[in-house]
């Protein structure tokens, strides 16, 4: 019999709350109604014989709880100031977010204090964050700093640019063209604890780039500490081989980091227990200088969580792990579901939890270390093909062969770049020797990625497809996957009606 823990069921229904809830709304006068009858059965479910209709039935009102609280949060983190929208204004705030640098232009996200309008008037809006896109280079602000902007409030019509800001609750865009047309104001109030992080990795970049090749370093950079430009080229040359997802931190980099720290506290004789704490807050430190961005929070709680249950003495597996990350993000932000960097990395982790073990199981081939890799990099493909098919539009024929060459290779890129720093602060005479090895080892992985992409078969264009064909997708590798369960089940459920 299939048997699923609470936590998953909750996860599974917030989920098809905030699906339902960006579509219909509900009013609370409709839950208050159903309330009254949950508890009309809350009260006769003592004698025990009502049972599985009350779970069913707190099921659904969870799922109406849900569908409530999306429609509330979205009414809440929607514009306030659309009334201003094509409008000429001069913005007073603060930026609250480490600032996007890239060749042509920087992205600010600003904290509204202000708004002055052409015939003087003043609003203070609430709650109101606005992303301002300077279209040329400027290195020379940082976070916390108090700035005015003058230009046109934009606030983009329906498509892919207004979903991305509303994930991340920016309510309108200004373009910056001019230099004259930023003017520095002070310091404004944010988190210290990040306003230090982000100073301390301004200051570990300004150390690591003395030891990198400057064209190494836009890749080595935007895979540790997110910083650098990654080249287009080099993006599209590792979408196209399967291997994307190593360019931009997330699980693989919070768990190499912290397997690194691990190792250390352990050479030291640290007790496992004390070891897990001290690495559990340099998760939520390493998350700190990386930006907070979604995909780093994302990894930092799910790692976290698994740590938590170590300290904790709580035994925990992977599916309790992932739905208690999950609802933790989306309680959040609950935009997060539609995100694509949250799919491809929760269907992916998934999908290595649940296929490998029965690729093992089917295929009868002995847990040993070369074969569950290579099981690990087939599950890793095979759940996240449709989503990369989908959004990319490519499929990668060669991405389970090019996954294990490319992730361990990028694991001891990783593992050499954290020793490089450890090393740059602790034994100094070590660096240089670890400076080489990393400067080839990056060589390496472009050039190995530079042969695969080039190959015909590699990897084949697909058009826009539906929707629809992920989600049969996905059913069938379920059923696959779980048809003697769902044998059982169907048994047991004749059963019963007989």
């Amino acid at each position: 019999m299939i048997q699923i823990p609470t936590l998953v069921l909750i996860a599974i229904v917030y989920i098809l709350g905030i699906i339902i809830g960006t579509h219909i709304s509900i009013s609370l006068l409709f839950i208050i109604c159903y309330s009254l009858i949950l508890f009309f059965f809350l009260c006769i479910s003592f004698f025990k014989k009502y049972t599985k209709i009350l779970h069913t039935l707190l099921y659904i009102f969870l799922l109406l709880l849900f569908i409530v609280y999306t429609n509330k949060y979205f009414f809440i983190t929607s514009s306030n100031i659309e009334k201003l929208k094509d409008r000429p204004v001069k913005l007073t705030g603060v930026i609250i977010s480490e600032p996007d640098i890239r060749n042509w232009q920087t992205n600010l996200v600003v904290k509204v204090e202000k708004l002055e309008l052409s015939d003087g008037k003043e609003i203070l809006p609430s709650k109101c964050k606005v992303l301002v896109k300077v279209r040329f280079q400027k290195r020379d602000i940082l976070y916390g700093e108090k700035y005015k902007f003058s230009g046109v409030l934009r606030i983009p019509e329906e498509g892919e640019f207004k979903r991305y800001l509303q994930r991340e609750n920016i309510s309108a865009t200004i373009n910056i063209k001019e230099r004259g047309k930023i003017q520095y104001v002070g310091e404004g109030k944010v988190n210290p604890l990040v306003k230090g992080a982000l100073k301390i990795k301004r200051a570990l970049i300004n150390a690591f780039s003395s030891y990198i090749s400057p064209v190494y370093f836009p890749v080595l950079g935007g895979m540790m500490l997110k910083t650098g430009i990654i080249p287009n080229q080099i993006r599209e040359m590792f979408t196209q081989i399967g291997v994307v997802h190593i360019l931009s931190i997330s699980g693989l980099h919070v768990v190499m980091m912290s397997g690194i720290f691990l190792i250390i506290l352990k050479l030291f004789n640290v007790p496992k227990r004390i070891s897990y704490s001290i690495v559990f807050i340099l998760v939520i430190f390493y998350a700190l200088i990386t930006g907070l961005g979604a995909p780093i929070v994302r990894s930092a709680i799910m790692i976290n969580v698994f740590f938590l249950g170590y300290i904790i003495r709580r035994k925990t597996n992977i599916l309790i792990t992932l739905s208690v990350a999950s609802l933790l993000i989306l309680l959040w932000n609950p935009y997060c579901l539609f995100d694509i960097g949250f799919q491809l990395s929760f269907i992916t982790v998934l999908g290595m939890a649940i296929i490998t073990p029965k690729l093992e199981k089917a295929l009868k081939l002995k847990p040993i270390l070369p074969v569950r890799i290579f099981l690990i990099s087939i599950a890793a493909w095979l759940s996240s093909l449709p989503l990369v098919a989908y959004y990319f539009g490519y499929i990668s024929w060669v991405g389970p062969f090019s996954n294990l060459i490319i992730v361990p290779l990028s694991n001891l890129i990783l593992a050499c770049g954290f020793i490089l720093l450890i090393s740059i602060l602790v034994t100094p005479f070590l660096s240089y020797f670890i400076e080489a090895l990393l400067n080839f080892t990056v060589f390496l992985l472009l050039k190995i990625s530079e042969i695969m992409s080039s190959w015909p078969f590699a990897y084949s264009k697909l058009p826009i497809f539906d929707l629809s064909i992920i989600l049969i997708y996905y059913f069938a590798v379920i059923l696959f996957l779980f048809y003697p369960e769902f044998k059982e089940l169907i048994r047991g459920l004749k059963h019963d009606n007989s």
